[in-house]
């Protein structure tokens, strides 16, 4: 906030992954097994159109709307942190650095057990 430009905006944000990748790393950190269907884009978009119709008949919950699946198919909401990085001195930690800890505290959370690193 000290060395941002009035009306200027900057991604705060780390390294860019896909979502394969941070789940691989994920499986790495925490021995709980990844997802290893990843299906297509247009398969999860004739998924969502399905789900619309019976989202219209049995409202379901938020993740298993329609919008949630299609908004998953093949959609990247990548952005780049550079202009933080030279304007404001931004240094964010990587996922392999940050993500053990945020995986060990969502996993107490649940009362799973956690592998001390």
């Amino acid at each position: 906030m000290e060395r941002g430009k009035v009306g200027e905006s900057y991604i705060i944000a780390g390294p860019k992954y896909s979502v394969i990748e941070a789940f691989a790393l994920e499986e790495q950190i925490s021995d709980v097994r990844a997802p290893r269907l990843h299906p297509a884009p247009r398969m999860m978009k004739a998924l969502a159109s399905m789900i619309g119709l019976l989202d219209a008949m049995f409202p379901l919950p938020e993740p298993y709307s329609a919008e949630s699946i299609r908004s998953s198919a093949g959609v990247s909401y990548l952005g780049s942190n550079e202009k933080a990085q030279r304007e404001l001195g931004y240094a964010p930690r990587t996922l392999e650095q940050g993500l053990p800890e945020t995986l060990e505290y969502e996993m107490q959370q649940l009362g799973m057990k956690v592998q001390k690193r």
